[in-house]
């Protein structure tokens, strides 16, 4: 039992007894570590350059006062666990980087490494479990298993001042108590089994990414089934403050995502999967912007008996199609798709109608409660395919220069159609607005055979 210790030499100081303990102050600037037996910090722990803890055999490393590193050096604690030794207990180096490593960890307090990064590392597959508030500065990794096995188990909060957060774990839970706070950062968490009772957020309007251990896991959203599963509690309370991103799935995500189960976020969301299949209920608050992305060759996406909400929709696949046409689909903001040589289809309920952005397809479907447009300065790019729009309360106008059509299908009130590349092809076309049908095309227009034009008035222009 160490009472007054200051060690200024550059020794480590090795305690053979069966257990040690620090209490009262300390400085120290060499090494402290057990043969065997427990190592006891109960008291505050000061002092410059680096510094390791250690509990050797099976012994443990237990804090429960506060360990100081000033001026520069990094600080290392490891034992076969590593817990507090009371309350929680304080950690911290001014210019360093922080590790604890055990095979159990329990960790409450505050662990800051302002400059640096701070690592709570188990080794094996046992469990990190935040047993009380931790709080803190700098960058923070939580791993298990090397990323791949073990539990990280959040039952207190987790906030970061400055810094990211990663958590890498066979799986992360949290009970209620359990938020997860980037303040000035992002949040990543790898894991292939989710369950979150409370939010995890980046308030500076940063990312809280999910991804799985390996890229071919399949993800379960609002449901479950064989890969990751998030229930809609726990996307819920992905990023559910608002102010920042949701990404699910990273850019090399060849597993599949599905969403089974009614499931809607705060935040803006982006879904990452080989195929992507809304077969229930998808949605952003206050029109916040949805993106569904697929990542391997040829990958669709779907919708059986799904519908999507959300402000902006942005589609984009590797030349496999996309098909959204639920009836209850609801967006309120930018339509913005690229699926290569696939077609994109898309129903929309909302009564204010559709806005186009940029738009390249191998074909385009468009079945639009409100009138259908394009936004100022971009194109439709459907030369290979039918463009097919119908408004069923509003006009279709797609005038914007640079659009270049193959054939063109349209149902409005009035009717407007540029293709200022090339000449089209015309299929059916309903025009019952007194404006009825205008066309512009520099090349040839021509209609298709067998197909009928009903209009109340017409307006052609070739040049």
């Amino acid at each position: 039992n160490v009472g007054q210790l200051q060690v200024v030499n550059s020794q480590a100081l090795t305690l053979t007894g069966s257990s040690a303990s620090i209490g009262s102050a300390a400085t120290q600037t060499s090494n402290i570590t057990t043969t065997a037996g427990n190592l006891t910090v109960s008291g505050n722990l000061s002092g410059q350059g680096n510094l390791t803890l250690g509990a050797g055999g099976n012994g443990a490393v237990l804090l429960g006062g506060s360990v100081t590193r000033t001026g520069g050096g990094n600080l290392t604690i490891q034992g076969t666990a590593i817990e507090p030794s009371g309350g929680g207990f304080n950690v911290s180096v001014s210019n360093g980087d922080i590790i604890l490593s055990a095979d159990r960890l329990n960790a409450s307090g505050v662990i800051s490494a302002p400059n640096g990064t701070t690592t709570l590392n188990v080794t094996g597959a046992g469990n990190l479990t935040v047993t009380g508030a931790l709080s803190g500065a700098g960058v923070l990794n939580m791993v298990t298993g090397g990323g791949t096995s073990g539990n990280v188990v959040i039952n207190g909060p987790v906030t970061r001042d400055t810094g990211d957060i990663t958590v890498r774990s066979g799986s992360v839970s949290s009970n209620g108590s359990g938020a997860v706070t980037a303040t000035a950062g992002n949040v990543t968490l790898t894991a292939d089994a989710l369950s979150l009772s409370a939010g995890v957020n980046s308030v500076s309007s940063g990312t809280v990414r999910v991804e799985t251990v390996a890229n071919t896991t399949a993800i379960n959203l609002g449901s479950t089934g064989a890969g990751l599963n998030s229930s809609a509690t726990t996307f819920g309370n992905l990023a559910s403050s608002g102010t920042g991103t949701l990404i699910i799935g990273n850019v090399s995500q060849s597993g599949n995502i599905t969403v089974g189960g009614s499931a809607s976020s705060n935040s803006i969301v982006v879904l990452n999967g080989g195929n992507i299949a809304v077969n229930a209920g998808l949605s952003t608050s206050a029109h916040r912007s949805l993106t569904l992305n697929t990542r391997s060759e040829g990958g669709v996406i779907t919708t059986a008996g799904g519908n999507v909400a959300a402000g902006a929709l942005i589609i984009s696949t590797l030349n496999g199609s996309a098909t959204l046409d639920g009836t209850a689909n609801n967006i309120s903001g930018t339509v913005t798709a690229g699926t290569g040589t696939g077609s994109f289809t898309l129903s929309n309920a909302n009564t204010t109608g559709t806005v186009l952005g940029n738009v390249t397809a191998g074909g385009l479907t468009v079945n639009s409660n409100g009138g259908v447009t394009q936004l100022s300065g971009a194109t439709l790019n459907v030369s290979g395919g039918t463009t097919s729009v119908t408004s069923t309360t509003g006009n279709v106008t797609l005038t914007n220069a640079g659009n270049d059509f193959g054939t063109v299908v349209a149902s409005g009130s009035n009717v407007s159609i540029t293709d200022d590349t090339n000449g089209f092809t015309l299929g059916n076309v309903t025009a019952t607005g007194a404006g009825g049908l205008t066309l512009l095309a520099y090349g040839q227009i021509q209609q298709a055979a067998g197909a009928y034009i009903a209009t109340t008035a017409l307006n052609v222009t070739t040049r």
